[in-house]
Order: structure tokens, then C-alpha cells, then sequence
């Protein structure tokens, strides 16, 4: 079943106020029955279905994720735009936390701040890897190798190390 030019109206007004009664009256139906017809229409399938259909939006998430126009230059404007925003409306309890995380995002992306450790080894650390490695080899630490001799025990004394 389609909609009617009446219900569209209700429609398109239900989603602007989010008010049955006033979205009625300005779809056309009788002040006097306003309630009971929003009541009538918001049980309506169809109605509801299409109210929902268009409530709903994709989510930034969904749309940025197939998008190839995300560039580095688009999120650096985004955050400077943020920043622009939050310093013209003023430094509220929000705005001034939101001043924060944009600042700390505008350096993450400079490379300001750096998280992990990175570490330049050098084009040739295998080769003094594998150095270090034969050495290991060639030159075994006998100490290690050779069993511990028991110490002789001072002279005069018996096995338990009681001295006669």
C-alpha cells in the first residue's frame, strides 16, 4: 500500500517535531482529532516503516569507509575546523575538553608526540647479529661448560665436614 499526499506530510512533519498531534495538523486532519489520527497513523505499517526508513542514516563510520575522498589534508581541515569552532562559541567546561583532544589529535598528526619507541638500527644489524652469534660459538665461556669440582675438605675432618 502507498502513501497518501496527507500521510507523507505526517511524515515529513513527524520527523521535524517528533510530535504525533502537531504533525496532524499541519498534515491537514481536524485539531479535534489530532491525537486520535497521529494514534491511528503511528500504528499504521507502512507510516511507521517510512518514519524509520528515514530517521535512519548511515553512520559516519559507514560512509567514510568507502569514501576516497578521507585524505590527510581533509582530517587536518576537520581538526582545525574543530578547533576554529570550539575558540568562536567560547571556553565552557566541554569546549575547553574538546580544545584539548582536537590540539592532542593536531600534534598526533604532526608526529609531535610519538607512542612507541622507534629505534634506527642501522641497514646493517644482521650482519653484526650473526657476528655476534659465530663469536658466541667460537669462543665458549669454559666456566660454564666444565662440571663444578668439589672443594677438598681441610684435612682431619670425616665426610660430614666436622673437624676431629
Amino acid at each position: 500500500m502507498s502513501l497518501t499526499p496527507r500521510q507523507r506530510q505526517f511524515i515529513d512533519s513527524y520527523i521535524r517535531h517528533g510530535n504525533g498531534q502537531v504533525a496532524a495538523v499541519e498534515a491537514g486532519y481536524s485539531r479535534n482529532r489530532a491525537r486520535q489520527v497521529s494514534h491511528e497513523l503511528l500504528s499504521n505499517e507502512v507510516v511507521t516503516s517510512e518514519i524509520e526508513r528515514r530517521q535512519t542514516k548511515a553512520s559516519l563510520a559507514d560512509l567514510t569507509k568507502g569514501s576516497k575522498d578521507i585524505t590527510d589534508d581533509y582530517v587536518l581541515g576537520l581538526i582545525v575546523k574543530q578547533i576554529s569552532a570550539i575558540e568562536e562559541y567560547g571556553y565552557g567546561g566541554w569546549q575547553v575538553q574538546g580544545l584539548a583532544r582536537f590540539i592532542e589529535m593536531l600534534g598526533r598528526y604532526r608526529g609531535m608526540f610519538v607512542e612507541k619507541v622507534q629505534v634506527d638500527l642501522g641497514s646493517n644489524i644482521m650482519e653484526k647479529l650473526l657476528e655476534g652469534r659465530q663469536r658466541a660459538r667460537l669462543e665458549p665461556k669454559t666456566e660454564a661448560l666444565e662440571p663444578e669440582q668439589p672443594k677438598p675438605l681441610p684435612e682431619g675432618s670425616d665426610d660430614n665436614g666436622t673437624v676431629n
